[in-house]
């Protein structure tokens, strides 16, 4: 296991000093403005009861009690909270926890996360996390330094050998929309190296293509969502 890490880390160095062409011309989305969910609201008649003299007064001063959510706060849709097995496993605060992703574009989130270093390298490498903080909508299928390390020694190998083909690797763990929970098992799912992921499953257990166990899904960053899983998934 130390050697094969050893392998992809030295790999990884001696890839980072050749220029790699990116992986699309269209990575980079232009930005839009996002779409205005504040809708009026009617003004709330005031309320009012007898005083018992003939004469009926506002039981609240004339204003409306608001009920539910605020004008304007999504109800629907809103990011879940993360689930599956390996969320424990990710810090509680601070540097790589799931608030602190929050806050930052996915390529930097990657960076930050102790479980994603070999992936954050790899990205690096090919030049591509610069590119995933530009676009709008995105989500990494990212596997954790275990499952870069679970690879057979050939496979590691030709990949790092190949930038051509660690940046067709990379590409099939991304998807260019942003895939919730709910969105998984709705059918296949369209990666940047132009296969289809298929997304077994419910609750807290769920499959990518028969194989790879979805760890810790659903976590929010600023332009994507994050499922890290425990396999690198080759293309087809």
């Amino acid at each position: 296991m130390k050697r094969r890490t050893a392998l992809l880390a030295s790999g990884l160095t001696a890839l980072a000093l050749a220029p790699l062409p990116p992986l699309a011309p269209a990575w980079a989305a232009t930005p839009s403005p996002p779409p205005d969910t504040t809708a009026p609201t009617e003004p709330a008649e005031p309320t009012t009861s007898p005083t018992g003299n003939g004469t009926a007064t506002p039981t609240n001063g004339g204003t409306a009690t608001p009920t539910g959510s605020p004008t304007g706060s999504p109800t629907d849709g809103a990011a879940a909270a993360p689930f599956g097995p390996g969320c424990a496993d990710l810090p509680q605060s601070g540097e790589g926890s799931i608030e602190s992703m929050s806050k930052l574009p996915i390529g930097d989130a990657i960076a930050q996360n102790p479980e994603l270093s070999t992936l954050s390298s790899a990205l690096s490498t090919a030049k591509l996390q610069d590119q995933l903080n530009q676009l709008q909508e995105v989500t990494i299928f990212a596997p954790t330094d275990e499952a870069f390390n679970s690879l057979s020694q050939e496979e590691l190998t030709n990949l790092l050998q190949n930038p051509t083909e660690l940046q067709n690797v990379l590409g099939n763990h991304v998807v260019e929309k942003r895939v919730t929970k709910n969105d998984l098992t709705q059918g296949p799912l369209q990666t940047k190296a132009g296969e289809q992921l298929t997304v077994e499953g419910s609750g807290e257990d769920f499959t990518v293509n028969g194989e790879a166990q979805i760890l810790c899904g659903d976590i929010s960053t600023q332009n994507g969502t994050l499922y890290l899983i425990d396999q690198v998934l080759m293309p087809q």
